[in-house]
């Protein structure tokens, strides 16, 4: 990591962390991260939300959809909100936020994900056994590698995904509201 550019990153934020884009929001998010400054850590993860969904009710106001090229950290602060919450067992604030973005992304790959994470939420399963059942850790790493849109996001799941899937989408389906 470069400190030099840390530094200068943190010196904006002292001036005004709207000066910062998302991208370099997230780069300062991260270095927090990694050296433990819990706090700080905290407060930016509010701000890059707040953000986004600034961003975001912009892009409803217009009638546009969210596209992962244009609005890749937008959309990974939401979605990085929606995992918070679950991992908190708050269920029903994270399904919200997961229809939130299904219904706005213009990314196929993505509403998939979304609605595997929507059939953990909606049968109340805690976000680390939702994690070890369903997930494809190897793939997922390989699909990571390959799509660099996907870096922030669960996307590579199990045969038992599929099959559990398979049985929950038409209550999955309901809640969204696509029947």
């Amino acid at each position: 990591m470069n400190d030099i550019y840390l530094q200068e990153l943190e010196k904006k934020e002292k001036n005004g962390i709207l000066n910062l884009d998302l991208e370099e929001m997230f780069f300062v998010f991260e270095s927090y991260k990694n050296i433990n400054q819990v706090d700080k850590y905290d407060r930016l993860l509010a701000q890059i939300i707040d953000i986004s969904f600034g961003i975001l009710n912009k892009k409803i106001e217009k009638r546009e959809l969210i596209s992962l090229n244009d609005d890749i950290y937008a959309v990974r602060a939401i979605y990085t909100k929606a995992v918070l919450l679950w991992k908190d067992s708050n269920f029903e604030d994270s399904l919200h936020i997961f229809v939130f973005l299904y219904r706005l992304l213009d990314d196929e790959v993505l509403k998939v994900s979304i609605l595997s994470h929507l059939s953990g939420v909606i049968n109340s399963i805690e976000f680390d056994e939702f994690y070890k059942m369903y997930v494809d850790c190897v793939e997922d790493e390989l699909d990571k590698q390959k799509y660099d849109n996907y870096q922030y996001f669960i996307v590579s799941f199990n045969e038992n995904m599929h099959k559990f899937l398979e049985n929950k989408m038409v209550e999955i389906k309901n809640i969204i509201g696509e029947i």
